[in-house]
Protein backbone atom coordinates (compact mmCIF):
# COMPACT_ATOMS: atom_id res chain seq x y z
CA UNK A 1 0.00 0.00 0.00
CA UNK A 2 1.35 3.86 -0.93
CA UNK A 3 0.98 6.46 1.23
CA UNK A 4 -0.98 9.37 0.07
CA UNK A 5 1.55 11.84 -0.35
CA UNK A 6 3.44 9.17 -2.70
CA UNK A 7 0.24 9.37 -5.27
CA UNK A 8 0.58 13.48 -4.81
CA UNK A 9 2.09 15.11 -8.76
CA UNK A 10 2.87 17.92 -6.90
CA UNK A 11 6.39 18.93 -5.97
CA UNK A 12 7.87 18.00 -2.71
CA UNK A 13 6.80 21.16 -1.19
CA UNK A 14 3.19 20.99 -1.45
CA UNK A 15 3.73 17.05 -0.28
CA UNK A 16 4.60 18.97 2.80
CA UNK A 17 2.34 21.34 2.80
CA UNK A 18 -0.31 18.78 2.79
CA UNK A 19 -0.85 18.08 6.61
CA UNK A 20 -2.21 21.70 6.35
CA UNK A 21 -4.78 21.10 3.94
CA UNK A 22 -2.96 23.11 1.17
CA UNK A 23 -2.80 20.23 -1.63
CA UNK A 24 -3.26 21.90 -5.10
CA UNK A 25 -1.00 24.73 -6.94
CA UNK A 26 -3.76 26.94 -6.69
CA UNK A 27 -3.60 26.80 -2.92
CA UNK A 28 -0.23 27.05 -2.44
CA UNK A 29 -0.40 30.20 -4.92
CA UNK A 30 -3.42 31.84 -3.06
CA UNK A 31 -1.12 31.24 0.29
CA UNK A 32 2.22 32.59 -1.17
CA UNK A 33 -0.03 35.65 -2.70
CA UNK A 34 -1.32 36.57 0.97
CA UNK A 35 1.77 35.85 2.70
CA UNK A 36 3.32 38.59 0.69
CA UNK A 37 0.51 40.75 0.83
CA UNK A 38 0.22 40.81 4.21
CA UNK A 39 3.10 40.16 5.31
CA UNK A 40 6.71 41.75 3.34
CA UNK A 41 5.18 44.05 1.71
CA UNK A 42 3.62 45.96 3.77
CA UNK A 43 7.04 45.60 5.68
CA UNK A 44 8.92 47.20 2.78
CA UNK A 45 6.76 49.95 2.59
CA UNK A 46 6.59 50.54 6.89
CA UNK A 47 9.99 50.33 6.01
CA UNK A 48 10.96 52.54 3.13
CA UNK A 49 8.83 55.44 4.89
CA UNK A 50 10.64 55.25 8.46
CA UNK A 51 13.97 55.12 6.59
CA UNK A 52 12.66 58.50 4.18
CA UNK A 53 11.76 60.28 7.47
CA UNK A 54 14.28 59.67 9.32
CA UNK A 55 16.41 61.60 6.64
CA UNK A 56 13.89 64.30 6.19
CA UNK A 57 14.00 67.22 7.99
CA UNK A 58 9.96 67.78 7.18
CA UNK A 59 7.72 65.02 6.06
CA UNK A 60 5.02 67.69 4.66
CA UNK A 61 5.56 70.93 2.54
CA UNK A 62 2.44 72.71 1.02
CA UNK A 63 2.50 75.63 -1.03
CA UNK A 64 0.01 78.07 -2.75
CA UNK A 65 1.02 78.90 -6.12
CA UNK A 66 0.02 82.30 -8.09
CA UNK A 67 0.99 82.50 -11.51
CA UNK A 68 -0.18 82.36 -15.65
CA UNK A 69 -1.13 79.34 -17.55
CA UNK A 70 -0.52 79.66 -21.55
CA UNK A 71 -1.63 77.46 -24.06
CA UNK A 72 1.51 76.84 -26.51
CA UNK A 73 -0.04 76.38 -29.97
CA UNK A 74 -3.03 79.36 -29.27
CA UNK A 75 -0.79 81.76 -27.32
CA UNK A 76 -3.72 82.81 -25.19
CA UNK A 77 -3.10 82.90 -20.65
CA UNK A 78 -5.10 82.89 -17.87
CA UNK A 79 -4.18 83.57 -14.24
CA UNK A 80 -3.37 80.77 -12.14
CA UNK A 81 -4.05 79.45 -8.87
CA UNK A 82 -3.41 76.37 -6.98
CA UNK A 83 -1.93 74.39 -4.27
CA UNK A 84 1.26 71.86 -3.98
CA UNK A 85 1.50 69.50 -1.98
CA UNK A 86 4.88 67.36 -1.17
CA UNK A 87 5.54 64.24 1.07
CA UNK A 88 9.22 63.59 1.68
CA UNK A 89 9.88 59.84 1.88
CA UNK A 90 13.64 61.26 1.78
CA UNK A 91 15.91 64.41 1.58
CA UNK A 92 15.99 63.37 -2.28
CA UNK A 93 12.04 62.37 -3.14
CA UNK A 94 9.04 63.46 -2.65
CA UNK A 95 5.17 62.38 -3.87
CA UNK A 96 2.18 64.51 -3.64
CA UNK A 97 -0.46 66.23 -5.48
CA UNK A 98 -0.42 69.35 -7.53
CA UNK A 99 -4.21 71.44 -7.63
CA UNK A 100 -4.27 74.25 -10.25
CA UNK A 101 -7.18 76.31 -11.53
CA UNK A 102 -6.68 78.25 -14.72
CA UNK A 103 -8.98 81.16 -15.28
CA UNK A 104 -9.44 83.81 -17.99
CA UNK A 105 -8.57 83.56 -21.60
CA UNK A 106 -7.79 79.66 -20.25
CA UNK A 107 -10.29 78.35 -18.44
CA UNK A 108 -9.02 74.61 -17.02
CA UNK A 109 -8.50 73.15 -14.07
CA UNK A 110 -5.67 70.47 -13.53
CA UNK A 111 -5.16 67.38 -11.09
CA UNK A 112 -2.00 65.88 -11.27
CA UNK A 113 0.20 63.29 -8.70
CA UNK A 114 3.70 64.02 -8.73
CA UNK A 115 7.12 63.02 -8.23
CA UNK A 116 9.56 65.78 -6.75
CA UNK A 117 13.03 64.67 -7.42
CA UNK A 118 15.30 67.19 -5.24
CA UNK A 119 18.47 67.59 -7.10
CA UNK A 120 19.99 69.92 -4.63
CA UNK A 121 18.38 71.78 -1.96
CA UNK A 122 16.82 74.44 -3.77
CA UNK A 123 16.55 72.88 -7.13
CA UNK A 124 13.20 70.25 -7.69
CA UNK A 125 12.28 68.04 -10.29
CA UNK A 126 8.49 67.84 -10.39
CA UNK A 127 6.45 64.89 -12.71
CA UNK A 128 3.80 62.81 -13.04
CA UNK A 129 0.28 62.07 -14.88
CA UNK A 130 -2.84 63.75 -14.29
CA UNK A 131 -5.61 65.14 -15.69
CA UNK A 132 -7.05 68.17 -16.82
CA UNK A 133 -10.63 70.04 -17.54
CA UNK A 134 -12.34 72.39 -18.58
CA UNK A 135 -14.01 74.47 -21.60
CA UNK A 136 -13.09 71.50 -24.00
CA UNK A 137 -12.95 67.79 -23.11
CA UNK A 138 -11.44 66.45 -20.27
CA UNK A 139 -8.01 65.12 -21.21
CA UNK A 140 -5.29 63.07 -19.30
CA UNK A 141 -2.05 65.22 -19.18
CA UNK A 142 1.68 64.65 -17.71
CA UNK A 143 3.38 67.13 -16.28
CA UNK A 144 7.06 67.69 -16.37
CA UNK A 145 8.48 70.95 -14.77
CA UNK A 146 10.62 72.19 -11.92
CA UNK A 147 11.32 75.02 -9.19
CA UNK A 148 13.63 76.62 -7.20
CA UNK A 149 13.20 77.21 -3.96
CA UNK A 150 14.51 79.74 -1.55
CA UNK A 151 13.96 78.58 2.47
CA UNK A 152 13.12 81.76 4.35
CA UNK A 153 13.54 80.16 7.99
CA UNK A 154 9.32 79.79 8.66
CA UNK A 155 8.42 79.62 4.92
CA UNK A 156 9.57 78.45 0.98
CA UNK A 157 9.86 81.06 -1.64
CA UNK A 158 10.06 79.34 -5.20
CA UNK A 159 9.74 80.01 -8.94
CA UNK A 160 8.24 77.49 -10.67
CA UNK A 161 8.00 76.34 -14.28
CA UNK A 162 5.95 73.24 -15.92
CA UNK A 163 4.67 71.98 -18.99
CA UNK A 164 1.80 70.18 -19.38
CA UNK A 165 1.10 68.08 -22.40
CA UNK A 166 -2.36 67.41 -22.53
CA UNK A 167 -3.43 64.35 -25.17
CA UNK A 168 -5.56 65.52 -27.91
CA UNK A 169 -5.23 69.16 -26.54
CA UNK A 170 -3.33 72.34 -26.29
CA UNK A 171 -0.10 71.76 -24.52
CA UNK A 172 0.27 74.38 -21.79
CA UNK A 173 3.14 76.32 -19.97
CA UNK A 174 2.52 76.91 -16.25
CA UNK A 175 4.72 79.62 -14.65
CA UNK A 176 4.57 81.10 -11.26
CA UNK A 177 5.50 81.64 -7.63
CA UNK A 178 4.85 79.17 -4.41
CA UNK A 179 4.30 80.09 -1.19
CA UNK A 180 5.05 77.32 1.35
CA UNK A 181 5.19 76.23 4.78
CA UNK A 182 7.34 72.95 5.70
CA UNK A 183 5.79 70.70 8.67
Amino acid sequence: MTHRLAKCRSPLSYRFLSPFGIQAPAQWRRLKLRLLSSRIIPGLVVSAVWYGNALAEHDHHLSLLVGATELVDEGTSGFTYGVDYEYALSQDLGIGFVAERAAGDVETTSLFAVADIHLSEAFVIQTGPGFEWGEADDVVAYRLGGYYEWDLDEVTLAATLSYDLAHGEDDSVVFGVLLGWRF
